[in-house]
Parts: structure tokens; sequence; C-alpha cells
């Protein structure tokens, strides 16, 4: 059987879990495998797809920092080099 298919997971802070409206303006990062809800993406994939890393990122920090935030979620993409990326809850 061939390898599976790598995901990137994207998720707000809430879904994300680093928090609610506190945590709105935290910074792109990187939690490796599925979180919270990616955990039940994973179980949907079964062993089609491995959900490979989850990107966090707080709703205003995006909408307002799109640059950086852009630029840092372009980073870990062009690390990764996933097979796909699915984006929500968020």
């Amino acid at each position: 059987m061939a390898d599976p298919n790598t995901v990137v997971h994207f998720l707000n802070q809430f879904f994300g879990g680093i928090g609610a409206e506190e945590q709105a303006y935290a910074p792109v990062q990187e939690k490796e495998g599925p979180v919270g809800p990616g955990r039940a993406l994973q179980a949907a994939l079964g062993d089609q797809a491995a959900v490979v890393s989850t990107i966090v990122a707080g709703d205003n920090y995006f909408t307002e920092e799109v640059e950086s935030a852009k630029a840092a979620v372009a980073e870990i993409l062009d690390r990764i080099k996933p097979d796909m990326v699915i984006a929500g809850p968020a």
C-alpha cells in the first residue's frame, strides 16, 4: 500500500486549544499531529491520509496581521509540503 496522503489542518485559537477571545491575537503556531477536531478528521480519513500538523492562529491576529500571518503559514506549508490543507472549523 502507498504512503498515506499528508494533511495540514488549520484551526483558530479556540478550536486549536489555546484559548477563547483572550487568545484572539495569538500569532500563527504549529502543533504536531491532529489537535481538537482534527482528531475526528483523522478518524474520518482513516489510513488514506495522515494529519501531520495543525496550524493555529488567533482570529484577530489573522485578520489584522494578514501579511505576517500569510508568511508564517506559507513557511510551514513550504517546509511540510502537504498533499492537502483542510481549514476549519475556525
